[in-house]
């Protein structure tokens, strides 16, 4: 499964319409863990909220990614800095697994691909009025949290038809259910919201890229589950 692409999905997208203070918004180690379905294959995939300012916060995501022929779990952190006129912007990234005793800075590259890939606005972090998309409706979704009512949007990118359903009782990301159909299509669907989870990574204990990392270390929107 291509992990990689749904990381690439979540964070790849500007987000906008975000309240100046995050740290009066959003709260350190809240997030949500999701079931990935591709392909006829399931995953769980979590995010949770690092350290945050007023202007900026560290999104961790948790998978398991293959290394060395071996399914290990990997955490990847972002730091996203709030730009009020065009969304967050992807300044800084590192990633770290279990063979891994500190965590490695992931290469500029990395950034510039996140902050130029999928250009539309995103349903995570956001505010209602800030997604992009045609409004289906208000429906009811079933979840492993249960019961949630949320709005459905549809949208088009690279030729894929988009579904998301959203819900402020799905915070902090607001997410509730994904389906992309065409090239590749999957699904994510909200597990189950987490409080008082801490990151795995320590950005100021983070060292270069090593080479062993970086020749495993998936292109962003590629690498396989």
């Amino acid at each position: 499964m291509k992990t990689a692409s749904f990381i690439l999905f979540v964070i790849g997208f500007s987000i906008t319409s975000i309240a100046q203070d995050l740290d009066k918004k959003y709260k350190s180690g809240t997030g949500a863990i999701y079931t990935m379905s591709m392909a006829g294959v399931s995953v769980e995939m979590g995010i949770v909220i690092g350290s945050i300012t007023s202007n900026s916060m560290n999104v961790e995501y948790s998978f398991t990614q293959i290394i060395d022929g071996q399914p290990q779990p990997l955490w990847q952190q972002f730091k996203m800095k709030n730009i009020p006129s065009s969304g967050f912007l992807v300044e800084e990234g590192y990633i770290q697994s279990n063979s891994m005793p500190k965590p490695e800075k992931l290469p500029k590259s990395y950034m510039q691909a996140y902050n130029s890939s999928l250009p539309m606005q995103s349903f995570l972090f956001g505010n209602k009025g800030s997604h992009q998309g045609q409004f289906l409706g208000n429906e009811t979704v079933k979840t492993g949290a249960g019961n949630t009512k949320a709005q459905h949007y549809v949208t088009q990118s690279n030729g894929q038809t988009i579904h998301y359903w959203i819900s402020p009782e799905a915070m902090p990301t607001g997410l509730v259910k994904l389906v992309v159909t065409g090239n590749q299509g999957y699904e994510v669907l909200l597990k189950q919201l987490i409080s008082n989870s801490p990151a795995k990574i320590n950005p100021s204990q983070a060292i270069r890229l090593s080479e062993k990392t970086r020749k495993w270390l998936p292109q962003p929107g590629q690498g396989t589950m």
